[in-house]
């Protein structure tokens, strides 16, 4: 990629340059003179005027693809105030499409093309990272089709501005800005303290499906390696906070007996008797009279005589405001209910209590919610200093506790940015944890995170005496949850879910009791199954090759391409096959069903798979000769 070429610095007035940068200092904007370094990898432009230094630096891997680290450091003697921090690109002018993805509630990552008209913004409402928003956008120009994706890596309340300008009514062109939310900005800059803009990860791409996605993953991997994909089970899904504590201990049996690794119990086991959990959030308390009645020791001892590991669920951000905590210490608080990381006692406090709760009860596995929001920051940082005080909270339990597995969630997804795996293993998918909405998820997903860091979660239950419209028989149906509550489900064929679940950590959140003997020795024989193969999707990389309404295939494969794994999933279906085509490198040759065949014909001819039944998935692996 041609880095000068799309940074610019002439052209159309305002849209020159690296940086858009405003405060107390008066504004940097348009085209100034930058010091360039080059070292054979990395780009180095910076600037300086006896106020502001600004950097930006490019660093270029062997795909084509470029990490963009940005900066901007107060080198006066006085205190200073951004008001506009925003790094840059500049593109030519012409006709163009944006994809961006939405995510709410139940509904993350729903992506969407849109043809540019005028000005365009895409940002996040507010403390939670992927509430509203993902921070992911791909530009392609309709003219000659070509196609930028650009991923960011959130430390702020942050957003994406694509700028149409013109010269005199003659000259166009495309000005697209990136940084710290800027409605309400006043941050305060030391002498001497360096700003760190969001980093940008961005590459140009051939496919409007896929978005060339494996080069995102390829950097990821090798930046952030995963450990082990683990199988988990989690108590909420089983009947949420109305706990029954000897039916969980049998539960424990359970799922040790099929094979599953971590016994993790959510909310519900702190607080006060007669209190449900949500109203004691931030007091970290056993409930000794309700809930597990104080028995989590007891059970944690359980768990890992079973040989699991423990786990637990907490709330960190989080104070009811008639907690202990938020009536003993109220400066320490966002709007009365969100913890300040940016405040050093508070951030030491919630320090403290979390270290209790892992210690007390041998802990080796979190589960950090993360259920409230705050649309605007009150400190006028774009929620700056906040997430600068929750990194250094999570590098500290990192560092205490290496070899505790931490799960992020935020009411599901709504905080699962390429920064937050940083701090955390693995992310929740969703609340939503039906698998037909799940694999729209998880595929929209895959276009912005690796695949081995998205949990899938199987929810279901079983339902007897079904009639059968074919024959004169009663049938036994897994039914899946369609929603965040059981107050929908759907039936859902084993295969289906079997395949659903594959791809990275794993978890069951059901009553594991209630499955019938026959559908709980294919768990246990899936589950047994899937170890065997974890290792090669914990390190795969993922194209993207089907994506319409009822059709998903989804292509995982090594680094060296010498195991091809593909899914092809089906909703409804009245075809009688379906052909996709993989992406294969060219010269190599592969073992299918027995047969040795060219990449090449792969390729060209594509692969045939039986699409005539709803609901319904099937699999394909390609071994390289």
């Amino acid at each position: 990629m041609n880095i000068e070429r799309i940074i610019r610095n002439g052209g159309v007035d305002h849209t020159a340059g690296l940086f858009s940068i405003a405060g107390s200092f008066g504004i940097i904007d348009g085209t100034v003179s930058y010091e360039k370094k080059l070292d054979g990898i990395n780009e180095v432009y910076s600037y300086e005027n006896g106020i502001l230094r600004l950097e930006a630096k490019f660093t270029k891997r062997s795909d084509g693809s470029v990490l963009r680290c940005d900066s901007v450091k107060n080198v006066s003697s006085n205190k200073l105030t951004l008001n506009r921090v925003r790094s840059r690109f500049t593109f030519e002018g012409g006709e163009y499409k944006i994809y961006s993805q939405t995510s709410n509630w139940q509904h993350e990552n729903v992506g969407r093309w849109q043809t540019l008209g005028a000005d365009f913004t895409h940002g996040n409402n507010g403390i939670r990272s992927c509430d509203g928003a993902t921070p992911m956008m791909a530009l392609e120009n309709s003219q000659n089709g070509r196609l930028t994706v650009f991923h960011l890596f959130p430390n702020c309340q942050w957003r994406f501005w694509v700028r149409r300008c013109t010269e005199q009514c003659v000259r166009d062109a495309l000005a697209v800005e990136y940084g710290l939310e800027d409605s309400a900005l006043a941050l305060d800059v030391a002498p001497g303290e360096t700003i760190y803009l969001p980093e940008l990860f961005f590459f140009d791409a051939k496919s409007r499906t896929s978005f060339d996605s494996h080069k995102l993953h390829a950097y990821m991997n090798e930046s952030f390696p995963a450990g082990e994909r683990p199988i988990i089970y989690n108590t909420w899904m089983r009947n949420f906070d109305f706990i029954h504590v000897d039916e969980v201990f049998k539960e424990a049996e359970i799922a040790a007996e099929l094979g599953i690794e971590i016994f993790c119990i959510d909310a519900g086991w702190f607080g006060k008797s007669g209190i449900r959990w949500v109203n004691c959030v931030g007091d970290w308390k056993e409930n000794m009279t309700g809930g597990f009645c104080g028995r989590v020791r007891e059970l944690s001892d359980k768990v890992r005589s079973l040989g699991m590991k423990f786990g637990i669920w907490i709330e960190p951000e989080r104070a009811h405001r008639d907690s202990e905590a938020r009536s003993n210490h109220p400066d320490e608080y966002i709007a009365e209910h969100l913890l300040d990381f940016g405040v050093e006692k508070a951030r030491e406090r919630i320090f403290r209590d979390v270290c209790e709760v892992i210690d007390k009860y041998n802990v080796e596995y979190l589960k950090f919610d993360f259920n409230s929001t705050v649309a605007y920051d009150p400190s006028r940082t774009a929620f700056y200093r906040y997430s600068e005080g929750k990194r250094k909270f999570m590098r500290n339990i990192r560092e205490r506790y290496p070899n505790v597995y931490i799960t992020g969630c935020a009411s599901g997804g709504l905080n699962s940015d390429l920064s937050s795996f940083r701090s955390f293993d693995s992310i929740w998918l969703s609340d939503n944890h039906s698998q037909h909405d799940g694999l729209r998820i998880i595929t929209d997903y895959i276009k912005r995170a690796p695949s081995s860091l998205i949990e899938r979660w199987n929810v279901q239950t079983p339902a007897e005496g079904i009639p059968n419209y074919l024959e004169d028989k009663k049938r036994s149906y897994m039914l899946s949850c369609n929603n965040a509550s059981w107050d929908f489900v759907i039936n859902v064929e084993p295969e289906y879910t079997f395949e659903f679940l594959k791809g990275g950590p794993l978890g069951y959140s059901c009553n594991l009791a209630a499955f019938p003997e026959w559908y709980r020795d294919m768990t246990k024989k899936f589950i047994a199954s899937y170890k065997e193969s974890r290792s090669f999707f914990k390190d795969a990389r993922c194209h993207v090759l089907v994506d319409t309404d009822n059709f998903v295939c989804l292509e995982y494969f090594s680094k060296d391409y010498k195991k091809i794994y593909i899914q092809f999933f089906t909703k409804l279906s009245y075809q009688e096959s379906f052909t996709v085509y993989p992406i294969l490198p060219n010269g190599a040759r592969y073992e299918m069903n027995g047969a040795s065949i060219s990449a090449e014909e792969l390729m060209e001819d594509g692969i045939v798979f039986d699409a005539t039944k709803d609901n319904f998935c099937t699999s394909l692996t390609l071994e390289k000769l």
